[in-house]
């Protein structure tokens, strides 16, 4: 979802759009689901560990669901560039796909975390999230500059500045599902130890 949103809001190509939708109709749905049956399951006797992992699944089901709405203004600030005649600088297209690999890599660490319940992945997450951050903030830096020289306009510098916090959002949100992982993980050892 979030890589066809930023290929959408990179080329301006929306013959993908109609597909992220239904994926994104598909997400919030799939969530409500999800949720409403999470909801059945907490009014059942469960066990110390079963209630934690209960509480972490919702949690970690509405922070995908927030990365799915995420990737949704992305695309609609690709139809508002495309109302404005207007596209990302070639530099700017550079910085966003960048962005797109680390959120990638830290969507790998942190699935391998949570299939493999995998410590090591989960601190590589951290440290791809860092660097997420201070991209963020080379973004913002090199887009005042840009602005400075004339290479782009308040209205897409608006959209530009925008895309960078919403995919920081999709990365703070990767790694609240890493932090309940840790707590699963922390609890379920815990309790063996019992």
């Amino acid at each position: 979802l979030v890589k066809r949103s930023i290929n959408i809001v990179t080329i301006l190509d929306f013959s993908e759009a109609e597909k992220f939708a239904k994926t994104e109709q598909e997400l919030n749905y799939l969530n409500s689901e999800l949720l409403r049956y999470m909801v059945l399951l907490s009014d059942k006797p469960l066990g110390k560990f079963d209630n934690q992992f209960l509480n972490a699944s919702i949690r970690s089901v509405s922070d995908l669901e927030r990365i799915g709405d995420y990737a949704e203004n992305i695309v609609e600030y690709a139809e508002s560039l495309k109302a404005q005649n207007a596209s990302f600088s070639a530099k700017a297209v550079k910085e966003i796909r960048q962005m797109e690999r680390y959120i990638e890599a830290l969507y790998e660490e942190i699935q391998q975390a949570y299939h493999d319940n995998d410590n090591n992945a989960l601190e590589r997450a951290y440290m791809i999230e860092e660097e997420i951050d201070n991209l963020t903030k080379k973004m913002e830096r090199n887009h005042i500059q840009r602005l400075v020289n004339g290479e782009c306009t308040p209205q897409v510098g608006a959209e530009y500045l925008s895309l960078a916090k919403n995919a920081e959002r999709i990365a703070d949100h990767l790694i609240n599902v890493g932090n309940t992982i840790r707590e699963l993980g922390n609890l379920y050892f815990a309790s063996s130890k019992l």
